[in-house]
């Protein structure tokens, strides 16, 4: 799965949700699109710094809120 984009690898049961959200919502597109920029710069995310972490997990987050999946919980089901 890793070879899958940083949104699939996220949240992989909502990308029929995430794709919609995106053609209708500028503000959810650059917040995805911001997502998926950081994480292409970190590919290894192990070695990534304290702030680029926070970073993603604050977009990540913010995904989450726009897509009603509550903070303490993955992408899934």
């Amino acid at each position: 799965m890793t070879g899958d984009p940083p949104l699939a690898q996220c949240f992989p049961n909502h990308l029929t949700q995430i794709a919609s959200r995106r053609a209708q919502d500028p503000a959810f597109h650059e917040i995805c699109s911001d997502f998926e920029d950081l994480h292409q710069r970190v590919p290894n995310l192990a070695k990534a710094h304290g702030d680029t972490l926070h970073t993603l997990q604050a977009l990540q987050d913010e995904i989450k809120t726009y897509l009603g999946i509550p903070l303490d919980e993955s992408g899934d089901p």
